[in-house]
């Protein structure tokens, strides 16, 4: 009988090394095109997959039964969170009116909004503009600018590859104190305008009307049980939320998932291997927080932590592994070659250069929090990265998403082996 998931996760582990076996055999559960196909559609068709919404619960189902499906061990896990309802949220200045998105780590205005003159971020004004886009990193302008005491408000032009409203993900975690101000996200094609109105010394009116409410996030965890309970185990996490559709950036991350659970179903792996495929990934990362919460001890235990990010089977995007440890590195890159996916690879804070040249990788603790993961698979942003036409099958290079998938199960059954 296998030991509980929980005990599994909560129980004492002991870090220890580990020795690398040989090459595993071609893996021989990998699905065609077709059925790759067939799973990011079914995924895609279940709606917008915003953290707390019927689409996204519905996701975590989804993706639970596709994981009980090779039999490893599935839970849902639940997690409260103050959900965000927008009644409305609109930008106007003069003739000029567009709706918009609140950033949802803000303040919310009432039905009468704010208005005053507009300014460029850090001019002197009542509502300030500036310009971001979403796979930047969060912008040091927006965050001057919500500290600041001249704004009543902040307008975000979103700037994407294609027009349309492109939303940032949220800095914080929405468990966390949301700041004061509030800042509306519009959609590109109004940045002319609003810098028009800027020049002009124009006034604006901004409404920003929301509600936080209870609401409930889910993550769907998975264990492979390993044979050698002295060993610790290593945690794969994935997102599976996002801005609407998101088929391009989540889907491939969440096929190599499915792929890994079903080849690690197949063998007599020494390691314990735990799956957590995490909402909340445009909220803060609010699913992993709450995956540390519930686990306290991983964090410092585990052997190491690997990240499926985003995009990894994105059209015209090659694909970037990076980590903490070289050796884990160094394997997913063979198996990459081996898949013939373009790729780039580096380890900026190699844990293991000190041990020499050993053959075999000896994985340091990470703790997750310091945002070094022993091995991280992702990509750039897409064309429709965080835009409504992230779908099939534009978005989605199904070849790449497979061979990806391949390589990253072939790592991780070496990796469980050890």
């Amino acid at each position: 009988m296998r030991p509980s998931r929980r005990r599994l996760l909560l129980g004492g582990l002991t870090f220890g090394a580990l020795p690398l076996a040989h090459t595993v055999q071609a893996l021989t559960l990998a699905p065609g095109l077709k059925a790759t196909q067939d799973l990011l559609a079914e995924w895609d068709g279940l709606g917008w997959q915003w953290t707390g919404t019927d689409a996204e619960h519905a996701s975590a189902e989804w993706f639970a039964r596709k994981l009980s499906e090779t039999g490893l061990d599935v839970a849902i896990e639940r997690y409260p969170f103050p959900r965000v309802d927008v009644a409305h949220c609109t930008l106007e200045i003069g003739e000029h009116r567009t709706p918009g998105l609140p950033l949802f780590d803000g303040g919310s205005t009432d039905a009468k909004g704010v208005s005053g003159p507009l300014a460029n971020a850090g001019e002197d004004g009542a509502i300030a503009v500036l310009e971001a886009a979403p796979w930047e990193p969060f912008p040091q302008a927006l965050e001057t600018a919500r500290s600041d005491a001249r704004y009543r408000a902040v307008i975000v032009i979103t700037r994407a590859e294609l027009a349309g409203l492109a939303p940032l993900d949220c800095r914080s975690p929405l468990s966390t104190k949301p700041q004061g101000k509030p800042v509306i996200e519009v959609a590109s094609e109004a940045a002319e305008w609003i810098r028009a109105g800027i020049a002009q010394g124009a006034s604006a009116q901004v409404i920003a009307r929301f509600e936080r409410a209870p609401g409930e996030g889910r993550n769907v965890v998975s264990i492979w049980s390993g044979t050698n309970r002295s060993l610790p185990p290593i945690v794969v996490l994935a997102g599976r939320s996002g801005w609407g559709p998101c088929v391009g950036e989540r889907g491939g991350g969440l096929i190599a998932m499915i792929l890994a659970a079903r080849a690690l179903a197949q063998i007599a792996a020494t390691r314990t291997v735990i799956l957590a495929a995490l909402s909340g990934c445009e909220l803060g990362n609010m699913g992993e927080a709450a995956l540390l919460a519930r686990y306290p001890k991983l964090p410092a235990e585990a052997a190491g932590w690997i990240e499926l990010g985003a995009n990894l089977g994105a059209r015209d995007r090659a694909l970037v592994v990076s980590g903490r440890n070289r050796p884990w590195v160094e394997l997913c890159e063979a198996h990459l070659k081996i898949e013939e996916v373009h790729h780039t690879a580096f380890s900026p804070d190699d844990a293991t250069a000190a041990q020499g040249d050993a053959p075999t990788p000896s994985p340091q603790p990470v703790r997750p929090e310091d945002g070094v993961r022993s091995l991280a698979l992702r990509a750039p942003a897409t064309l429709a990265y965080h835009l409504p036409q992230d779908q099939l099958p534009s978005a989605v290079d199904l070849g790449q998403t497979l061979a990806v998938a391949k390589a990253f199960a072939a790592t991780l059954l070496e990796l469980a082996q050890a």
